[in-house]
C-alpha cells in the first residue's frame, strides 16, 4: 500500500437518514464534538488548577446541494416548521474509498431540521444553485470501514 493510500480523500461522502437516500450532498460540515474543561482551584495550591471534565456538545450538521426538484427532505423541514411534528431521524455520513466502498462511518442520533436555507440567485451568475440543510442531533459516533 502507497503512503498516500493511507489517507482518505475528503471528496467521495454519502449521507443515509432513515431511509432517505436519494439526496447527494456537495458538502457536510459540522462533525464535532466538544468537551467543555471545568478548571477547579484548589486551597493552597497555587501552581496549578484542576481539569475536570465537563458537558459534550456536539456541532449541528450542515449539508449542502445543488438545488433538485424532490421534496423529501423539505417535507421534513416543513412539518418542522409549522409544528405539526418533529420527526427524529437517526442518519449516518459515510466516508468511501477511492473505488467507492465504505471506509468510515460517523453516525449520527435524533436528528431534526432545524434551518434551512435556500438558494442565493443571480441572473449575471453561471454557477449551481445551493441549498443547505442545518441538522440538530444528539451524538455523533465515528466507525471505520463503513
Amino acid at each position: 500500500m502507497a503512503d498516500a493510500d493511507k489517507f482518505k480523500l475528503n471528496c467521495k461522502f454519502k449521507i443515509e437518514i432513515d431511509g432517505i437516500t436519494e439526496a447527494h450532498f456537495r458538502e457536510i460540515e459540522g462533525l464535532s464534538a466538544n468537551i467543555e474543561v471545568l478548571e477547579y482551584q484548589e486551597g493552597g495550591e497555587n501552581r496549578k488548577m484542576h481539569k475536570l471534565l465537563g458537558q459534550t456538545r456536539f456541532s449541528n450538521l450542515v449539508l449542502r446541494r445543488g438545488v433538485s426538484d424532490s421534496l423529501v427532505f423539505w417535507k421534513w423541514i416543513e412539518s418542522t416548521i409549522q409544528g405539526q411534528k418533529i420527526e427524529r431521524k437517526n442518519g449516518a455520513v459515510i466516508l468511501l474509498n477511492r473505488d467507492g466502498t465504505p471506509a468510515m462511518r460517523w453516525t449520527f442520533e435524533r436528528a431534526w431540521p432545524c434551518r434551512y436555507e435556500g438558494p442565493e440567485l443571480d441572473a449575471t451568475a453561471s454557477g449551481i444553485a445551493i441549498e443547505a440543510l442545518e441538522l440538530a442531533h444528539e451524538g455523533v459516533t465515528k466507525m471505520s470501514k463503513g
